[in-house]
Protein backbone atom coordinates (compact mmCIF):
# COMPACT_ATOMS: atom_id res chain seq x y z
CA UNK A 1 0.00 0.00 0.00
CA UNK A 2 2.94 2.30 0.51
CA UNK A 3 3.59 2.09 -3.24
CA UNK A 4 0.03 3.25 -3.91
CA UNK A 5 0.58 6.21 -1.57
CA UNK A 6 3.90 7.04 -3.22
CA UNK A 7 2.41 6.76 -6.71
CA UNK A 8 -0.50 9.02 -5.72
CA UNK A 9 1.88 11.53 -4.17
CA UNK A 10 3.99 11.75 -7.35
CA UNK A 11 0.94 11.67 -9.63
CA UNK A 12 -0.52 14.60 -7.70
CA UNK A 13 2.55 16.68 -8.49
CA UNK A 14 2.30 15.85 -12.18
CA UNK A 15 -1.45 16.48 -12.47
CA UNK A 16 -1.31 19.74 -10.54
CA UNK A 17 0.68 21.18 -13.46
CA UNK A 18 -2.14 20.41 -15.92
CA UNK A 19 -5.36 20.89 -13.92
CA UNK A 20 -6.64 24.14 -12.46
CA UNK A 21 -6.94 22.63 -8.96
CA UNK A 22 -4.09 23.89 -6.79
CA UNK A 23 -3.82 20.59 -4.90
CA UNK A 24 -5.69 17.63 -6.41
CA UNK A 25 -5.37 15.74 -3.06
CA UNK A 26 -4.64 12.34 -4.64
CA UNK A 27 -2.51 11.48 -1.62
CA UNK A 28 -5.56 12.00 0.57
CA UNK A 29 -7.55 9.73 -1.76
CA UNK A 30 -4.88 7.05 -1.49
CA UNK A 31 -5.04 7.30 2.31
CA UNK A 32 -8.79 6.58 2.17
CA UNK A 33 -8.32 3.61 -0.17
CA UNK A 34 -5.30 2.21 1.69
CA UNK A 35 -6.75 2.12 5.21
CA UNK A 36 -8.44 -1.32 5.04
CA UNK A 37 -5.22 -2.91 3.78
CA UNK A 38 -3.03 -1.88 6.72
CA UNK A 39 -2.57 -4.50 9.44
CA UNK A 40 -2.39 -1.98 12.27
CA UNK A 41 -3.81 1.48 12.84
CA UNK A 42 -0.47 2.60 14.24
CA UNK A 43 1.30 1.82 10.94
CA UNK A 44 -1.47 3.60 9.01
CA UNK A 45 -1.24 6.71 11.19
CA UNK A 46 2.54 6.77 10.76
CA UNK A 47 2.03 6.79 6.99
CA UNK A 48 -0.54 9.59 7.31
CA UNK A 49 1.89 11.77 9.24
CA UNK A 50 4.84 10.82 7.01
CA UNK A 51 3.05 11.67 3.77
CA UNK A 52 1.57 14.79 5.36
CA UNK A 53 5.01 16.10 6.28
CA UNK A 54 6.36 15.04 2.87
CA UNK A 55 3.42 16.92 1.34
CA UNK A 56 4.39 19.99 3.37
CA UNK A 57 8.00 19.81 2.26
CA UNK A 58 7.37 19.16 -1.44
CA UNK A 59 4.10 20.92 -2.28
CA UNK A 60 3.62 23.70 0.29
CA UNK A 61 5.71 26.18 2.19
CA UNK A 62 4.42 25.03 5.54
CA UNK A 63 5.74 22.46 7.96
CA UNK A 64 3.63 20.08 10.05
CA UNK A 65 0.27 21.58 8.98
CA UNK A 66 -0.46 18.83 6.47
CA UNK A 67 1.15 16.28 8.76
CA UNK A 68 -1.44 17.14 11.39
CA UNK A 69 -4.29 17.44 8.86
CA UNK A 70 -3.43 14.09 7.24
CA UNK A 71 -3.42 12.52 10.70
CA UNK A 72 -6.89 14.04 11.19
CA UNK A 73 -7.94 12.55 7.85
CA UNK A 74 -6.59 9.20 9.03
CA UNK A 75 -8.59 9.40 12.26
CA UNK A 76 -11.77 10.27 10.37
CA UNK A 77 -11.14 7.45 7.90
CA UNK A 78 -10.58 4.94 10.70
CA UNK A 79 -13.72 6.02 12.55
CA UNK A 80 -15.91 5.93 9.43
CA UNK A 81 -14.48 2.57 8.31
CA UNK A 82 -15.53 1.17 11.67
CA UNK A 83 -19.17 2.02 10.91
CA UNK A 84 -19.22 1.55 7.13
CA UNK A 85 -18.51 -1.54 5.04
CA UNK A 86 -15.50 -1.24 2.74
CA UNK A 87 -16.91 -0.73 -0.75
CA UNK A 88 -16.72 1.87 -3.49
CA UNK A 89 -19.78 3.85 -2.42
CA UNK A 90 -18.69 4.13 1.21
CA UNK A 91 -15.14 4.98 0.18
CA UNK A 92 -16.62 7.82 -1.90
CA UNK A 93 -18.54 9.11 1.12
CA UNK A 94 -15.43 8.92 3.32
CA UNK A 95 -13.41 10.72 0.65
CA UNK A 96 -15.95 13.55 0.33
CA UNK A 97 -16.06 14.00 4.11
CA UNK A 98 -12.25 14.05 4.26
CA UNK A 99 -11.94 16.56 1.41
CA UNK A 100 -14.45 18.88 3.09
CA UNK A 101 -12.61 18.48 6.42
CA UNK A 102 -9.22 19.15 4.80
CA UNK A 103 -10.40 22.14 2.72
CA UNK A 104 -12.26 23.70 5.68
CA UNK A 105 -9.21 23.39 7.91
CA UNK A 106 -6.93 24.88 5.25
CA UNK A 107 -9.50 27.64 4.63
CA UNK A 108 -9.63 28.59 8.30
CA UNK A 109 -5.85 28.55 8.49
CA UNK A 110 -5.66 30.77 5.42
CA UNK A 111 -8.38 33.13 6.68
CA UNK A 112 -5.52 35.22 7.96
CA UNK A 113 -4.71 35.99 4.34
CA UNK A 114 -8.34 37.04 3.67
CA UNK A 115 -9.34 34.12 1.46
CA UNK A 116 -12.93 34.34 0.18
CA UNK A 117 -15.75 31.87 0.77
CA UNK A 118 -16.13 31.47 -3.01
CA UNK A 119 -12.55 30.17 -3.17
CA UNK A 120 -13.42 27.62 -0.48
CA UNK A 121 -16.51 26.38 -2.33
CA UNK A 122 -14.74 26.09 -5.69
CA UNK A 123 -11.77 24.29 -4.15
CA UNK A 124 -14.07 21.75 -2.44
CA UNK A 125 -16.15 21.25 -5.58
CA UNK A 126 -13.16 20.76 -7.89
CA UNK A 127 -11.34 18.55 -5.39
CA UNK A 128 -14.35 16.30 -4.91
CA UNK A 129 -14.82 15.84 -8.66
CA UNK A 130 -11.23 15.05 -9.53
CA UNK A 131 -10.68 12.87 -6.46
CA UNK A 132 -13.82 10.81 -7.02
CA UNK A 133 -12.57 9.98 -10.51
CA UNK A 134 -9.17 9.06 -9.08
CA UNK A 135 -10.81 7.02 -6.29
CA UNK A 136 -12.80 4.92 -8.77
CA UNK A 137 -9.74 4.20 -10.87
CA UNK A 138 -7.57 3.38 -7.86
CA UNK A 139 -10.29 1.24 -6.25
CA UNK A 140 -10.67 -0.95 -9.33
CA UNK A 141 -6.92 -1.28 -9.82
CA UNK A 142 -6.32 -2.31 -6.20
CA UNK A 143 -9.29 -4.71 -6.16
CA UNK A 144 -8.10 -6.42 -9.33
CA UNK A 145 -4.54 -6.71 -8.05
CA UNK A 146 -5.76 -8.18 -4.74
CA UNK A 147 -7.93 -10.72 -6.63
CA UNK A 148 -4.99 -11.78 -8.81
CA UNK A 149 -2.72 -12.16 -5.79
CA UNK A 150 -5.26 -14.40 -4.04
CA UNK A 151 -5.56 -16.65 -7.14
Amino acid sequence: MNLVLLFSFIFEGIISNFVCVSKPLFTLTALVIAYPYYNSSKEYFKMCVFFGILYDIVYTDTLFINGILFLGVGLITKKLNYYLVNNLFNSSIILIINIIFYRLCIYFILLLSKNSFLNLFSSIYLSVLINLIFLYILYFIITNIRKRIKN
